[in-house]
């Protein structure tokens, strides 16, 4: 009847929910399989084992028909669950999940058990053995072990039966699992049982009991020997060993909170070492971080000092030629003064004593436009309070003063005495560097200075603008008021 039911929910399902997703699906099959909820796991598993929704991956759909034979396992229906697990063996193998496929065939193995398929259940009990022996899989392996004494058991060949529990039981102490250990000692108990052996089941559980030095299995043990007791009649016997098992259950508690509390207190010290660690490691992060800081401004205020010394170097180197330019002229001056001009003058005086004074006047103006021409020529000798005093450079001079265009009137007493001197050095730089007419447009706010073609600036040239905070933009530069800097 319940089968029945689980189709027609199958079908309801699968018009209500076509468009469904398989996750959705498959986690409620789990949930309700978790929740021992049978009828409606089996619902979704079939949907999912059968393919009724799209993109499902193979390894939902194997996990599904092994879910699927094991809820049909439980219900009795024991030829439908073996086609179940055959199908999820051979989905597992398809994905090459061979763990899970040998748990198929253990499955598989316990089914043919319960439809008294010894045969069968033997050869598939014994190459699933094989298979754990040569992976290592204890926890199969101790399976195996307990399915084939329960196997033994039921077709009364003791011996074996015991071979393989006891086995079983071992394997159980050695991986810890209390689960299996008191499953074993359950089937040994019924092994000897099964052979109206009470006294020997009595004896090997008390035997468990008090030698084993593996808690749980002495809890299981004692467990045993309380519910044989009272199926033998034994109340006495059946209350003792059970205050023993609750001694043990207590022990276990015990140990198992003292552990936890070790583990805790382990973990509180892992804990307090990384946090000193993490200490120590931020301080020594730090000290790196001060230590490139502090490198990386010593490197800076090195560059900057070494730029600055070049820089000073290039000033220098600059006024000294500016300076070289001067003694040049007050060399010049005097050379023609003593080569020119006193010859000049005395031929004047000569001149005058012989009542030529014709010729005297016109030889005393020939001198007066020397002079004129000379010291409209220098440089140190400008007349700053002249509307044209951005004219007087050097190289403007040897250019019949046509390399500098003034672009609009001012007064040049707006300026200093060093603003002018200092703008004067730049032009000549320009003039000098640069080779092109330069247009000079004073305002309130300095001095811009415009030419045509780019000019490449030496070291010393740009080094001079940097000192008095010049800004330059291609064809253009702006040299700002002293006190504007």
């Amino acid at each position: 009847m319940k089968m029945v039911v689980a189709i027609l929910l199958v079908s309801g399902i699968t018009r209500a929910n076509a468009n469904a997703h398989w996750p959705e699906y498959y986690q409620l099959a789990n949930q309700h399989y978790a929740q021992k909820q049978y009828d409606s796991a089996y619902v979704y598993y079939f949907k999912l084992a059968h393919k009724q929704l799209e993109n499902i991956p193979d390894s939902a759909i194997a996990e599904s028909y092994r879910k699927l034979g094991i809820i049909l396992y439980q219900q009795k229906q024991y030829e439908k669950s073996v086609v179940y697990f055959k199908q999820a063996h051979i989905h597992y193998k398809k994905i090459n999940d061979q763990p899970n496929a040998e748990k198929c065939r253990s499955n598989l193995a316990n089914v043919y058990v319960q439809m008294q398929e010894y045969e069968l259940a033997e050869t598939l009990y014994q190459s699933c053995l094989q298979t754990a022996v040569k992976n290592s899989d204890s926890t199969l392996q101790l399976m195996i072990h307990l399915n084939m004494g329960g196997l033994y058991n039921h077709t009364k060949e003791f011996d074996l039966a015991s071979s393989h529990l006891l086995t079983a039981q071992i394997l159980a102490v050695k991986l810890r699992d209390t689960l299996f250990a008191e499953m074993t000692l359950n089937n040994l108990t019924t092994m000897y049982l099964n052979q109206f052996m009470p006294d020997s089941a009595l004896v090997y559980l008390r035997k468990t009991a008090s030698k084993s030095s593996h808690l749980n299995l002495k809890k299981a043990a004692l467990k045993n020997l309380y519910k044989l007791n009272r199926q033998l009649g034994n109340m006495d016997s059946a209350f003792y060993y059970r205050d023993q098992y609750q001694m043990v259950s207590d022990s276990l508690k015990n140990k198992k909170i003292a552990l936890t509390i070790a583990q805790l207190e382990t973990e509180l010290q892992r804990e307090k070492d990384r946090a000193q660690l993490a200490t120590a490691l931020m301080w020594i992060v730090v000290l790196v971080v001060l230590l490139l800081v502090g490198l990386l401004f010593w490197v800076r205020e090195k560059k900057i000092s070494k730029q600055r010394l070049a820089e000073s170097k290039s000033l220098t180197n600059m006024f000294i030629e500016q300076l070289k330019v001067f003694e040049n002229e007050k060399t010049e001056v005097g050379s023609l003064l003593h080569s020119n001009i006193l010859p000049t003058l005395v031929s004047v005086r000569n001149l005058l004593h012989l009542n030529r004074v014709k010729e005297g006047e016109t030889h005393l103006q020939q001198s007066i436009e020397k002079l004129a021409k000379l010291q409209n020529n220098q440089f140190y000798s400008l007349r700053f309070d002249h509307a044209d005093w951005l004219i007087y450079t050097p190289t403007n001079a040897k250019h019949n003063s046509e390399w500098i265009e003034i672009q609009c009137h001012h007064d040049p007493r707006a300026y200093t005495t060093d603003f002018q001197i200092a703008v004067l050095s730049m032009l000549e730089q320009l003039l000098h560097e640069g080779q092109q007419k330069l247009r000079v447009t004073p305002d309130e706010y300095g001095v811009l200075v415009e030419w045509d073609k780019p000019i490449e600036f030496s070291k010393t040239t740009l080094a001079l603008f940097r000192f008095f905070h010049c800004r330059l933009q291609n064809t253009k530069l702006h040299i700002p008021l002293l006190e504007n800097r």
